[in-house]
């Protein structure tokens, strides 16, 4: 579950484990990791998120791509109060309130910062990136999604959402397995039916390979 990260290590912890795991034995480590001091941990950090991002093509956008996580994850390290450890999930004292907040924010942030980088991995070319940041900043006109897109994806991705909050609150991925089959099979139809409806409802605009095939 990607999206609740509270950091660019949780999110890689969490985002295509294989690749970062590779990145981190094969790159990371070998380039000695974080026990050579902090200069020495930053230059390996941003070394492996560039190559990560030119093994997804030799491109600028790939480039940017790489460079960018690459310096988030160095900015994390460090200031640790960014990525500060999750307060445990009970609802007793002021503190924790506070501190279960602090980790909201945190993860609101981590999600903006992925979808920022989305933009730059899934861009054509730098200029285009420019085009679009400019209409991200100051074009709001109507899109084609504009008549029905947020009442579909409220309808849609909000119960999605609060099923996936309530299993990271949770901590456990599995949970629903110790429930009855009944309400097993109600949550997977749900969730089918909500996968499918959407596959349906917001297909692409144009005709699109799956972009991994160029990979």
């Amino acid at each position: 579950m990607p999206s609740f990260a509270i950091s660019p290590s949780d999110f890689w912890n969490r985002w295509h484990i294989s690749l970062s795991t590779w990145l981190r034995d094969y790159l990371y480590v070998p380039l000695g990791g974080n026990r050579e001091g902090h200069l020495n941990t930053y230059r390996n950090l941003a070394l492996t998120m560039l190559l990560g991002g030119l093994w997804h093509g030799a491109a600028w956008t790939f480039v940017v791509w790489g460079a960018f996580h690459g310096a988030i994850l160095i900015i994390y390290r460090r200031w640790p109060a960014l990525s500060g450890p999750r307060p445990p999930f009970q609802p007793s004292g002021h503190s924790i309130a506070a501190e279960r907040a602090k980790t909201w924010f945190r993860m609101l942030l981590m999600f903006h910062l992925v979808c920022f980088s989305w933009l730059l991995f899934r861009a054509e070319s730098m200029a285009q990136v420019g085009t679009m940041m400019r209409a991200v900043a100051g074009d709001f006109s109507p899109t084609p999604f504009s008549s029905f897109a947020l009442t579909m994806l409220a309808f849609f991705a909000l119960p999605l959402t609060a099923y996936e909050a309530s299993l990271e609150r949770q901590d456990n991925q599995l949970i629903i397995l110790g429930r009855s089959v009944w309400l097993q099979a109600l949550v997977m139809f749900i969730c089918m039916f909500i996968c499918m409806f959407i596959l349906i409802v917001f297909p692409p605009l144009q005709q699109q390979s799956f972009i991994y095939f160029q990979f």
